[in-house]
């Protein structure tokens, strides 16, 4: 018989069997924890929330004034660099003039990140938004035409440091490509890959990241799916981007019924081991 602190083990090594069972095989699985949609990346080792304007969802389920009062009162002040134009001492207030329907300012899409934290949506309070690479330090060849440096995930990112999740899911997991000039030539972006996996991915190329622009203030770095890019725009307004969580890893929860009977087969199989080499 297996004395608990075997079983503990026991149980530990067949969760991270099952675990590793569903990611093995595929660098997006799809799951469900605490009854919420959602996707683990293996190359970001990040979580998605499958639906990719979540909050829009939320609004159209709950009512406008229901969900965004509630993130106003969990994040009433969102703290930033200091940017003449919206936040002069690095505090800005929120109001609902940061969301419209799905759309958010930079503002929102952080409170928004910190709302579900405080509801721990799909069993997780860790939620934030995917951060960028920052531009000025990448070495990479500004697109022609423009100031700011466009994003090839080619030769960057691919899980080797943290950041960057929008980019290695859009070029690495989906296999999308970039705008870009090659001998003088356009060749158009193929905007964001349509797949099951996610839903809601389509309808707005902006999506917003963590990540400031240290030399600007006003300024945050966002992710364009329809031309494959990173670039850098105002944090103020309330339609430009959406806000797509991601939360660290797999978040850990209990199995469903099916996932928990491949549970208990690994169970019986260790412990048919154990019996084997008691004799």
């Amino acid at each position: 018989m297996l004395n608990p602190i075997s079983l503990k083990a026991c149980l530990v090594s067949a969760s991270a069997l099952f675990i590793f069972s569903q990611t093995a095989q595929a660098t997006l699985t799809s799951y469900t924890s605490d009854g919420k949609d959602l996707v683990y990346s293996s190359i970001s080792n990040v979580t998605w929330t499958k639906d990719a304007n979540l909050l829009g969802s939320m609004i159209a389920t709950h009512g406008y004034d229901y969900v965004v009062n509630a993130i106003i009162n969990v994040t009433p002040t969102v703290t930033s660099l200091p940017s003449s134009s919206y936040a002069p001492t690095g505090n800005y207030t929120l109001s609902q003039d940061d969301f419209i329907d799905g759309y958010v300012s930079w503002y929102g899409a952080v409170a928004f990140v910190n709302y579900l934290n405080s509801i721990q949506y799909g069993g997780s309070s860790r939620w934030q938004l995917p951060a960028a690479m920052v531009l000025e330090s990448s070495n990479c060849v500004p697109d022609i035409g423009s100031s700011v440096c466009g994003y090839d995930a080619i030769f960057q990112g691919n899980g080797a440091a943290a950041g960057n999740e929008l980019a290695e899911l859009y070029f690495h997991e989906l296999s999308g490509q970039s705008r870009q000039f090659i001998n003088g030539m356009l060749y158009p972006g193929t905007g964001m890959p349509q797949t099951n996996t996610f839903d809601n991915e389509e309808y707005n190329p902006a999506f917003a990241t963590s990540t400031e622009v240290a030399t600007n203030g006003n300024l945050n770095y966002y992710f364009d799916t329809r031309n494959g890019m990173q670039l850098s725009y105002l944090k103020g307004g309330a339609d430009l981007y959406y806000a797509w969580a991601i939360t660290p890893g797999f978040i850990t929860a209990v199995p469903e019924p099916g996932s928990l009977g491949m549970l208990m087969a690994g169970l019986g199989m260790i412990r048919l081991i154990q019996r084997r080499k008691g004799r």
